[in-house]
């Protein structure tokens, strides 16, 4: 029997997590596993990515914590604010959403560089997009990704309908096709002659 630090109640040992520490006495932590559990839910997981992320950028690019957030505006609170907000709505390249992918989680939510040539100013140089998505894009320019996302768009299906706002310029052509197709089903003919 061990009486856990946080609840103060005295439980069963097999209600306790191994420590990993090797010495026998300290074998068993010190909270049982429903109050770690309970501990880790607190936590805000947006938090620990966004802090995560920055730590790794920061480190990938040599660049100090501090002045990343300083002098590029990558502060907690809008990469939260933001890994939230694209969470909820999905990848703007592909249009899929998060939890439907088949991934780990919020680790498919990842913070790209567009163009890693420039300095990595925060919301103007960067944005939230999916794994998948960022592994394709790798290091290509702007320009070379945006027309070869442009090309996949046009020949492939989106999984989900997207939301007209993510849309990148869409093919004029597509526009005609849809408004034909639509006046073809609605009349018969497209100027009404019948």
């Amino acid at each position: 029997m061990k009486r856990c630090i946080e609840c103060k109640q005295v439980k069963s040992e097999n209600e306790f997590s191994l420590n990993g520490v090797r010495c026998a006495q300290h074998r068993l932590r010190s909270r049982c596993s429903l109050c770690e559990q309970t501990k880790r839910d607190k936590v805000d997981i947006f938090i620990q990515k966004a802090r995560d992320t920055r730590r790794r950028h920061a480190e990938r690019l040599d660049i100090a914590t501090a002045v990343l957030e300083a002098k590029y505006g990558w502060t907690l609170e809008r990469l939260v604010h933001d890994a939230k907000h694209h969470w909820e709505n999905g990848c703007v390249d592909c249009g899929i959403a998060f939890q439907k992918m088949p991934g780990m989680g919020l680790s498919e939510l990842t913070l790209d560089i567009t163009n890693p040539r420039e300095p990595p100013y925060y919301g103007i140089n960067t944005r939230w997009i999916c794994n998948g998505c960022n592994r394709r894009k790798g290091r290509k320019s702007p320009d070379r990704y945006g027309a070869e996302l442009q090309a996949r768009h046009r020949r492939k299906p989106r999984l989900t309908e997207p939301d007209p706002q993510l849309l990148l310029a869409p093919d004029p052509h597509d526009w005609i096709s849809t408004f034909q197709s639509t006046a073809d089903d609605e009349s018969g003919d497209l100027f009404g002659k019948d």
